[in-house]
């Protein structure tokens, strides 16, 4: 057994976007590291056998079968791509208008719909109106790769039939959904849910008791009246029904309902479309994969009159994605716990893998599965939940540590997470939590209001009570707290005001909330009306801010941050370290700053997601156990 390392990032190929023809072939989007940059590609499989669909490149995304499953869309390099599986040849489909990139494609019985976009960059107006409501505009115009400033788009809407036919246009990003039968398509915005007519293109509102939810394949009903649709309650995405019909429609009562949609889940995340509901055989059945109690699940939904019965199915390992029944079952992408996902179809109680495995070294490596711990919180209103991995053959005085998700949405869940692999190899126990404000067991659970407040800190620590109670050979005297974003956020707040932990890092985390208000890519929301006046606002802010609480830190701490973050500004981390070292001349402090990274950096580049992952384990070896200095 070779132990994991961050080098082993290079290697990893995820999957995602699945799509499932009616007779068993699947197609998927492989993502990996080649050539210094992040590539996909779409690969289909069919007969046992695995084809590369390319047409210029690895830049292929969004692959979707028609109704027929004879063809294969996709998108490459902003381009719409067609496969024929019958002359087995793939090519442009048709010229995009001058400027445009495609977006989505939606396969029709004879042409597409699809979306595109068209970057207008502008120049920043002379001086700078800072009055409030304006402050999100000035920040429009920087420069940062997380949320594109500095430029803005048009849209488009389009319908292709042997030529292109532009149905709406502007500044609204339309995304066609799914086409019924009477020459229409339902589309989403980000206000809500139309119809189009791809005749005349006249578009009219639906009324919905829900907004729109993730970026998330629907599935229409087989007589067109309904829509299954990921919906927007609260912090869950979650299945919703869609009427289509025009009428006004009470709403659907539920039975056995999953907490929400599996793409919450806090795991290894590619930047593609989800299938996440797909339609089985049977009228009025579908297959959904979502969560429960933070593991993902696969679950036959039953539509009714008026309600929807959800049955979650036994043997389907950790389903992420699923595609639809086909003649072979139920087309999922799944894992075994502690490794990636990868396509697999499930029939009568168990799933079988169709796919070569895409990451063959990790076998050699054999990571940990993850096992649940579950505690009562504090207050004793809910049962909370998280995952420790242990490292194999040890059993005395091992280290722990405890590493908060970022968001707070989002959920840790048993599936492969390398960064969290590595530190097992290395001799740690790692520790999960999912504290309130996590995603995963319910909107009420999800509330970001008590993820930072000071309850998610003592959700976290009575799952580490718990943790170290369980299994006794985990050293107490030997825990450390980190994240990023989120969880660096919590690392900061927990270092100062609990004498648990021995070290911390913080990484691209909150630290003073004034910069979110003032300097980040969310500032410029009204307060004023929750403050009696403006230094009100001023001294509670810092209040609730980790820096408030610097003179209190008496661990070894380490600051990473990005300088192009515009969420977190990376002047939270300048100020945390001053503060740090003001207080605490002595005190082993590092700040480490990464000058192309920006909030997202595990997207953002190799080098340095390498970087912080070797700084962040080399200070735990150094400051996190026992022969630390």
């Amino acid at each position: 057994m070779r132990p994991l390392v961050p080098e082993d990032y290079a290697q990893m190929v995820r999957l995602s976007s699945l799509a499932a023809a009616p007779d068993g072939a699947l197609a998927y989007v492989k993502y990996f590291w080649q050539e210094n940059a992040w590539q996909r590609r779409v690969e289909l499989m069919q007969g046992g056998e695995t084809k590369v669909v390319s047409i210029g490149g690895v830049r292929e995304t969004c692959p979707v079968f028609s109704m027929d499953g004879q063809q294969l869309w996709f998108l490459s390099d902003g381009r719409v791509a067609l496969y024929d599986r019958e002359t087995g040849s793939a090519r442009e489909a048709f010229s995009l208008p001058e400027g445009f990139l495609a977006t989505d494609v939606l396969p029709m019985k004879d042409g597409c719909v699809f979306s595109c976009r068209r970057e207008i960059r502008e120049v920043p107006p002379e001086g700078c109106n800072w009055q409030m409501p304006l402050v999100t505009e000035e920040l429009r115009f920087r420069d940062d790769g997380d949320h594109g400033w500095k430029k803005r788009y048009e849209y488009r809407l389009c319908l292709y039939r042997g030529s292109v036919r532009v149905l709406a246009e502007g500044g609204r990003p339309y995304r066609a959904l799914a086409l019924l039968p009477d020459e229409s398509a339902v589309l989403a915005a980000q206000d809500g849910f139309f119809l189009i007519s791809l005749t005349d293109g006249v578009v009219t509102p639906l009324s919905a008791p829900f907004q729109p939810g993730g970026d998330v394949r629907p599935a229409v009903a087989p007589d067109g009246s309904y829509a299954l649709v990921a919906a927007s309650c609260g912090m869950e995405s979650r299945l919703g029904r869609l009427w289509l019909d025009g009428r006004e429609h009470g709403p659907d009562r539920t039975e056995n309902e999953p907490a929400g949609l599996s793409e919450g889940l806090y795991m290894d995340l590619s930047p593609e479309r989800k299938s996440l509901i797909a339609r089985g055989r049977e009228a009025n059945t579908f297959f959904v994969s979502a969560v429960r109690g933070h593991r993902p699940a696969l679950f036959k939904a039953e539509v009714r009159e008026g309600k929807i019965v959800y049955t979650e199915l036994e043997g389907a390992g950790l389903p992420v994605e699923t595609a639809g029944e086909t003649a072979f079952g139920v087309a999922v992408l799944s894992g075994d716990a502690g490794f990636p996902p990868r396509s697999a179809f499930w029939k009568d109680g168990a799933f079988r893998f169709v796919s070569p495995d895409p990451n063959p070294w990790l076998a050699e490596a054999r990571p940990v599965s993850p096992q649940l711990v579950e505690t009562p919180s504090q207050d004793g209103r809910t049962e909370l939940t998280g995952y420790l991995l242990l490292p194999e053959g040890r059993k005395e005085n091992i280290p722990l540590l405890v590493w908060v998700h970022g968001g707070p949405s989002g959920c840790w869940a048993p599936g492969f997470c390398l960064e969290t692999q590595c530190a097992v190899s290395q001799g740690f126990a790692v520790l999960l939590p999912n504290p309130r404000g996590s995603t995963g067991r319910g909107e009420d659970y999800a509330d970001p209001a008590h993820a930072f407040d000071g309850g998610a800190a003592n959700d976290i620590l009575c799952l580490l009570d718990e943790a170290l109670r369980r299994f006794p050979y985990l050293d107490g005297r030997q825990v450390s707290v980190l994240g990023g974003s989120y969880g660096g956020f919590m690392a900061a707040w927990m270092a100062g005001r609990t004498a648990r932990f021995r070290c911390a890092v913080v990484i691209k985390g909150v630290t003073n909330w004034l910069f979110i208000h003032f300097r980040s890519s969310q500032a410029g929301q009204p307060v004023m009306d929750e403050y009696r006046d403006f230094q009100d606002f001023l001294v509670d802010t810092v209040k609730s801010s980790p820096i408030y609480d610097a003179g209190d830190v008496n661990i070894p701490t380490l600051i990473i941050h990005g300088e192009k973050d515009q969420q977190v500004p990376v002047e939270n981390a300048h100020q945390y370290y001053t503060a740090l070292k003001d207080c605490h001349p002595d005190l082993p402090v590092r700040l480490m700053l990464l000058p192309d990274a920006c909030h997202g950096y595990s997207r953002d580049g190799l080098p340095d997601y390498l970087a912080i992952q070797r700084e962040t384990l080399r200070w735990l070896q150094t400051y996190g156990k026992e022969t630390a200095p």
